[in-house]
């Protein structure tokens, strides 16, 4: 059993300060995280063989999620995967903490194919092995499965943007596919992080489901058959008050260790991380009793030892995850002596042997049982809670300060030493009291974080004074006040409102939903904010009467449409087949609002099990609204409405609602063949051009590699005489297949038949995707687009060539002599830019494309998108790059007027001149490739500078931008240089 996956699309950054009226309900479904949910075989065949994904079209995948969510064994699954079921595909294995600093292609050639050699018994790979290896990553034949990238050891500090770094630099990695894992935290904390891969986070089980049908499948598996104590765990885990623990076991980890705690000896129910963990340790010491019996005294000295190996390893070693022989000798003994720690712990499993030293390979690598038991034991080690936190505001410099607890990589030691029962409560009650008053002169950044540290620590140890108060502010961060002095509703700046949203999900639920619930009982109904606490409701209310019950009274009684709608989002959360929530999703489309109407439609493409509930009345709308259309006679007498050169036929409501249901069951049938058919269906049955866009848009979404789909839509698109249709089938034959040979030469003939530049545009862009899985047809389309090249300037139709080659050419020479040639002639200062850019993607060190980039910081006085855009791609190719830094800070502290994030409409006549970008963002990406802590330390040093500005104190405008730059600080600067950078004069 698999948890499922989900697409992870990264929260665009608001900066709604005001509220908004509830005729712009709407607005509140634009920001969205999880917008495609996957089992796991529809991954497989979707993403993996297909290659369904947005971004890289499954060339590059990121699987993210908790300690113990599966993504290892996941990992494991899929290397085993495409070994059995790609033909020729070469699965490679890759432990990134074995690297030990060293960059992943040199060690993919010097280390890895010289140890496949010894086991084929050569004394090293020969340069003819060499050369044929090398060749399998030219023909695109090598998957990359690389496990633990928080794990890895990098100059940087930021692992996530390394890798990306090594990627966009050319050679081996840039012609492989690639698969990777992280831990959610490292992802988290960093927005900009993996920008090229399509990210898929892994779910937790749903209560009471997948949970249950997981104990029961657990227990039914055992020799013996104990379906009666599976029934009996799921009845405790229903029981009232234990709710904390129903939440935890959502994990797959912790739920098998719940049910072998069970297994070996039913008792109480733990109700903390630790509690569970506590319980299996000493299991794991019955469960072994009788291969190793060890004494209580033996399992208390070991555990000692591990305890203090497991610290001393997250705070002194390089990979703290993969422990070097020497290391853990210093612990725990040598493994041959008499009475040795270190050969128990093997003997038992706590340590096991995962690999060798690079430098020594006659020493070896040892692991935990499990990572979360590292930390587990790690939080055993802590006698003094000092060790995690000892603050002095006069001297952060002095030698027995310790700011551990906001690092990362402390978080969840921190969180399970909280909850271990065998530590005095005032212990526990002295850190949550120094981190509620945590001292900071740099403006509550760090207080802020100390806070938010509190309400997930109150989860695992209840504090008699700061529990409620704490989620209390957490409330008060994430929805805003009224501020009776100035009569107004006060909203917090974007980051920490967000933070303290995520941070009421993982905190003491039951008052979580207390405060929740207070909140929205309290605040005016027409409140924007109103409507984000009901949204919260929906991520915290699994499993629980009174949320389900509130929600339900709002659904029914509430005189506000938006209202009523939200509720009825939150109850699909917790119950996907919610009859009367389902009802009121359709009402919205009956009632002929459009803003009703799209807003109803998001809530059903983000709904997770769906199809049996809504796919069916989905098909009766859509032809409800056929006849509504045909009987108003929609296709005649339209206004014709003109847009710069172009002319839209105008669309009355009818169609628009039509089109949102049709685009609904585009997104509820990824791989559904009986969708495909009746979308197919409704082509032949529509007149409206729109419409028959969005059905074609649906195909696209659904993916299905049905030949019926394919043959039609070539059809449809050899005789489409409306360049819009045949934007949207080029569009969707794209993301359809990867392997039709059919395909590939249509998507080539409307390079040359095209009836507008965006369709070039839509051309060249599904070629980028399915050339990924063909890249035997690199060298054509190369030579297609050197001949299109030779006759075409405009960059309408140059820039996208561009662009694809950047996707499709990586190392291949001839690309890199045909853009540089272009690169010599063009003028437009934006041509020169995707030019530049796209010739570093293909020849990352090439002189010309740097100096092009460069020009681009220096040719005018003026701060403009393409220096910000270009100073982003120099800091990838050359870290250090000290001019990009400074037009980055230019590009905000130099600013008259607020910075404001632009975007266009992505459906509207998008164009290789890309819409301006968030200044912001351009910042913190150049600071996520940037090497070691100086650029950021600058940035800090530069931008408390702001602060002190009293004009600019008072404009929430411009402490919005700054803020959302040093709350990033705050998340990857060590509290020791943020506090020097802030205090420097």
């Amino acid at each position: 059993m698999y948890v499922p996956l989900g697409l992870v699309e990264r929260k665009r950054q608001t900066r709604r300060g005001d509220d908004v009226s509830p005729e712009q309900g709407s607005l509140l479904y634009e920001e969205t995280e999880i917008t495609q949910r996957f089992e796991h075989e529809q991954f497989l065949e979707q993403v993996l063989r297909q290659g369904e994904s947005p971004k890289s079209g499954g060339k590059r995948i990121a699987i993210i999620g908790e300690p113990g969510a599966g993504k290892t064994t996941l990992l494991q699954q899929i290397a085993q995967w495409v070994s059995e079921q790609i033909e020729g595909a070469i699965a490679i294995w890759v432990s990134l903490a074995d690297l030990r600093g060293q960059e992943l292609e040199a060690y993919l050639l010097e280390r890895w194919l010289q140890a496949v050699a010894r086991k084929l018994g050569q004394a090293e790979a020969s340069r003819q092995v060499k050369d044929a290896f090398v060749a399998q990553f030219q023909q695109g034949r090598v998957w990359l499965l690389l496990d633990g990238v928080d794990e890895m050891q990098v100059p940087s500090g930021n692992p996530l943007a390394e890798i990306e770094r090594q990627v966009r630099m050319g050679g081996l990695l840039s012609q492989a596919r690639i698969v990777l894992s992280c831990r959610l935290n490292l992802w988290d904390g960093d927005r900009n992080a993996l920008d090229t891969f399509d990210t898929y986070r892994t779910l937790e089980f749903s209560y009471p489901q997948q949970v249950e049908q997981f104990i029961g499948q657990w227990f039914r598996a055992l020799p013996e058959g104990q379906g009666e104590q599976a029934e009996r765990l799921c009845a405790a885990l229903k029981a009232p008050g234990k709710e904390r623990i129903r939440d935890l076991v959502k994990n797959p980890l912790r739920l098998t260790l719940l049910c072998f705690n069970r297994y070996l000896g039913e008792g109480t129910l733990p109700e903390t991380k630790a509690g569970l963990y506590e319980q299996f340790v000493a299991d794991f010491y019955e469960w072994k009793r009788e291969h190793f019996s060890t004494t209580v005294k033996q399992q208390r000295q070991l555990n000692a030892a591990l305890g203090e190996l497991a610290r001393e390893a997250i705070d002194r070693e390089a990979t703290r995850f993969r422990l070097r022989h020497e290391f853990v000798c210093e612990f725990l003994g040598e493994p041959d002596e008499p009475d040795s720690l270190f050969g128990l712990a093997l003997r038992l499993g706590w340590l096991n042997k995962v690999g060798v030293e690079a430098e020594n390979p006659r020493k070896g690598v040892y692991a935990f049982f499990h990572p979360t038991f590292q930390e587990y034991f790690a939080a055993l080690g802590i006698d003094n809670w000092h060790f995690l936190l000892n603050h002095i505001p006069d001297n952060t410099d002095h030698v027995s300060t310790s700011y551990r607890v906001f690092d990362p990589q402390w978080k969840e030691v921190f969180l399970l030493w909280l909850g271990r029962n065998t530590l005095s409560t005032d212990s526990k009650r002295d850190l949550i009291q120094a981190l509620v008053k945590f001292e900071d002169r740099r403006r509550s950044f760090y207080w802020e974080k100390a806070i938010l540290l509190v309400a997930e620590g109150i989860a695992e140890f209840e504090h008699p004074t700061y529990t409620k108060k704490t989620v209390e502010q957490l409330v008060i961060w994430s929805f805003g006040y009224f501020d009776f002095d100035r009569n107004e509703w006060k909203n917090f700046l974007h980051p920490l409102a967000e933070e303290a949203k995520q941070a009421l999900i993982k905190t003491n639920r039951c008052l979580a939903i207390l405060e929740v619930i207070d909140f929205i009982q309290y605040c005016p109904e027409e409140l924007y904010k109103r409507y984000r606490a009901i949204q919260l409701l929906g991520e915290l209310g699994s499993g629980n009467s009174r949320v389900i019950e509130f929600l339900e009274n709002l659904l029914e009684n509430s005189q506000d449409k938006w209202t009523a709608l939200q509720a009825a989002e939150s109850l699909l959360k917790i119950n996907s087949s919610h009859e009367k929530a389902v009802n009121i999703l359709f009402l919205a489309f009956e009632r002929e609002d459009i803003r009703l109407a799209e807003a109803a439609a998001k809530i059903i493409k983000g709904i997770e099990i769906k199809s049996l509930t809504f796919v069916p009345r989905l098909v009766d709308l859509v032809l409800n609204y056929k006849t509504k259309i045909e009987k108003n006679d929609c296709s005649s007498n339209r206004e014709v409405v003109r847009v710069a050169p172009i002319a839209f036929a105008e669309i009355i409501d009818d169609e628009n609602i039509c089109g949102l249901a049709i685009q609904c069951l585009g997104s509820l049938g990824a791989g559904d063949n009986v969708i495909a058919n009746a979308l197919l269906d409704f082509l032949k049955q529509f007149d409206s051009r729109h419409i028959r866009c969005k059905i074609v848009e649906s195909l696209g979404k659904i993916g299905t590699d049905s030949s019926s789909v394919v043959t039609t839509l070539i059809e449809l698109l050899e005789t489409s005489q409306e360049w819009q249709l045949s934007g949207e089938i080029v569009k969707s034959l794209g993301t359809i297949t990867t392997k039709s040979s059919a395909v590939i030469n249509a998507l080539i003939n409307s390079l040359y038949n095209y009836t507008h530049w965006a369709n070039f545009r839509t051309a060249t862009e599904s070629l980028s995707k399915i050339l990924v899985a063909n890249p035997e047809r690199n060298e054509e389309i190369i030579d297609i687009f050197s001949e299109i090249l030779l006759k075409e300037k405009h960059p309408y139709i140059t820039v996208p060539i561009f662009n694809c080659l950047g996707v499709i050419a990586s190392g291949n020479q001839k690309a890199v002599h045909i853009i540089a040639e272009e690169l010599s002639i063009a003028q437009s200062e934006n041509t020169r830019y995707f030019i530049a850019k796209n010739l570093a993607k293909i020849d990352p060190k090439n002189e010309n494309a740097i100096s092009a980039l460069e020009d681009l910081l220096n040719k005018s006085g003026e701060l403009n998108w393409q220096g910000c855009i270009a100073s982003v791609e120099l800091g990838e190719i050359l870290p250090s790059h000290q001019n990009a830094l400074d037009y980055l800070l230019d590009a905000i502290l130099h600013q008259k007027m607020p910075l404001q994030p632009r975007y266009i409409n992505e459906n509207f006549l998008r164009i290789g001149i890309i819409a301006q970008p968030d200044e912001v963002t351009s910042l913190t990406s150049f600071l996520d490739s940037s090497q070691g802590t100086q650029a950021m330390v600058r940035v800090v040093y530069e931008l408390k500078k702001v602060f002190k500005n009293q004009e600019r104190e008072n404009d929430p405008e411009y402490l919005e931008i700054y803020y959302r730059v040093l709350w990033y600080c705050t998340q990857h600067l060590p509290y020791q240089h943020f506090y020097k950078a802030w205090m420097a004069m």
